[in-house]
C-alpha cells in the first residue's frame, strides 16, 4: 500500500498532459466566435462573378452570375463545387417547380437550372433589364426597369405588365402575395399579384437601397447606408430607424433563423454583417470581411450564407439549443441554454439567464 499526501483537487491540480484539447475522438468540439466569418473558396473564380443565390428543397445553395458556371455549398459540410455553363450574366433567381432554379438578368432570355440533373436551358424573350425577383405558385415575378415580367413556371413562358419609372434593385414578397420593390430612386413599388397591377409610393430619405427582406412580423426592410427603411405592410406607412456606421454600401439581406435581418455588401477592404432586430428597431454590426457581396441566401438551418463572387462566407447565427462546446482556456464542458447563441461560453455562464451551462471538465 502507498500512502499519498492528500491534496485539494482544484483546476490547477486537475490537470491531463496527455491528452490533447479538444478531443475528438471522444466528439469534444472547440468553441469557434461566430462574430468570425467563415469563408470557403469558389472553384474558377477568377472568372465567376456570383450575383444571386438561392435556397432549394435538397437543402444545398446555388449560386449564379455572369458567363460560367453554376455554384452550389452543402450547408452540411460547406463543400462547394460547381457544374454546367451558361454565357448571360443573370442578377436574380428564384425556385420554380419539381427543384429547378430560374434566373434573369441583363441577358434578355430566362436561365432554366435542373438542380436534379444538374442541366442547364434558356427559354423566353425580354428586353428590359431585370434585377430581382419573387415567387407565388407557378409564378415568378421580376423587376428592373419599365415593367413587370412574370414567368409561369408550369409552362416556361413569360408574359408582361404594369408600368413604373424608377429602377427598382430588390424586392421580397409579404404573407398577403403584394410584393414590395425598392431601388435606385425615392420611391417603393407595390406589386399586387392579386389583379396584376403596380401602385408607387414615394419616400423621402434613402434614394438608394438594393436590398429588401419581409421581417419575421411581416413588414418590409430595407437596409441603406445610414438608415432603415421599414414599410407597415398594413397601411403601407414608412418609417426610418438605426444607425450604420456607413462604411457600406448594403447590396443584399435576408432573415436568418434567429428571426434578425442581416445585410451585407461592399465599399471598403473591410466590411462588417449588419444585423436588424425588428422586434426593437436596433443594429448590430460584426465581422469582418473583403469585396463586395452581391447575394445572400438562408440555409435550412437558419444560417446566412454570402458570397464575393470569389467565395462563399458563412455568417452564423450562432450555437443551437444544448450544442456542446468545450474551451480549451478552461478545460470545461459547456451546454447551450438558448438558440442561435453568439456569447462565449465563460461569459454567458454568468448571465442572468445563462445562456450557458457549465457540465463538467473536458477529459
Amino acid at each position: 500500500m502507498e500512502i499519498m499526501k492528500p491534496f485539494d483537487v482544484t483546476d490547477t491540480t486537475l490537470t491531463s498532459t496527455s491528452i490533447a484539447e479538444p478531443d475528438t475522438a471522444s466528439g469534444e468540439v472547440e468553441w469557434v466566435d461566430r462574430a468570425i466569418l467563415q469563408t470557403y473558396a469558389i472553384p474558377n473564380s477568377s472568372t465567376l462573378l456570383l450575383a444571386c443565390s438561392k435556397l432549394m428543397e435538397n437543402n444545398l445553395i446555388y449560386f449564379i452570375g455572369n458567363a460560367g458556371a453554376v455554384v452550389k455549398i452543402d450547408p452540411s459540410t460547406n463543400i462547394v463545387t460547381d457544374f454546367g455553363a451558361h454565357t448571360g450574366f443573370y442578377t436574380a433567381c428564384e425556385s420554380g417547380i419539381n427543384g429547378f432554379i430560374y434566373a434573369v438578368g441583363t441577358s434578355g432570355i430566362v436561365l432554366k437550372v435542373d438542380t436534379s440533373l444538374e442541366l442547364l436551358s434558356t427559354f423566353g424573350a425580354y428586353t428590359n433589364d431585370y434585377n430581382a425577383c419573387s415567387k407565388l405558385g407557378n409564378f415568378i415575378y421580376c423587376i428592373g426597369n419599365g415593367d413587370v415580367m412574370k414567368i409561369n413556371t408550369s409552362n416556361d413562358t413569360v408574359s408582361f405588365f404594369g408600368s413604373y419609372s424608377g429602377e427598382y434593385q430588390a424586392c421580397d414578397i409579404t404573407i398577403n402575395g403584394d410584393i414590395y420593390c425598392v431601388g435606385n430612386a425615392n420611391k417603393i413599388l407595390k406589386i399586387s399579384t392579386s389583379n396584376d397591377t403596380v401602385t408607387e409610393i414615394t419616400q423621402d430619405l434613402t434614394p438608394s437601397l438594393f436590398n429588401c427582406t419581409t421581417g419575421a412580423d411581416g413588414n418590409i426592410y430595407a437596409v441603406g447606408v445610414y438608415l432603415v427603411l421599414k414599410v407597415d405592410t398594413s397601411n403601407d406607412s414608412i418609417i426610418y430607424f438605426g444607425g450604420t456606421s456607413g462604411g457600406l454600401l448594403p447590396r443584399c439581406s435576408a432573415l436568418g433563423g434567429d428571426g434578425l435581418i442581416y445585410s451585407a455588401g461592399g465599399g471598403s477592404s473591410s466590411s462588417e454583417v449588419i444585423a436588424v432586430n425588428t422586434s426593437n428597431n436596433s443594429i448590430d454590426e460584426f465581422g469582418s470581411y473583403p469585396g463586395d457581396m452581391r447575394t445572400m441566401s438562408k440555409s435550412s438551418t437558419g444560417d446566412i450564407y454570402m458570397s464575393n463572387g470569389y467565395s462563399i462566407v458563412l455568417a452564423g447565427n450562432g450555437y443551437r439549443l444544448e450544442d456542446e462546446v468545450i474551451l480549451s482556456s478552461t478545460s470545461r464542458v459547456y451546454k447551450s441554454a438558448v438558440d442561435f447563441n453568439k456569447d462565449k461560453p465563460d461569459v454567458g455562464v454568468a448571465l442572468v439567464p445563462p445562456s450557458w451551462v457549465d457540465l463538467q471538465y473536458t477529459n
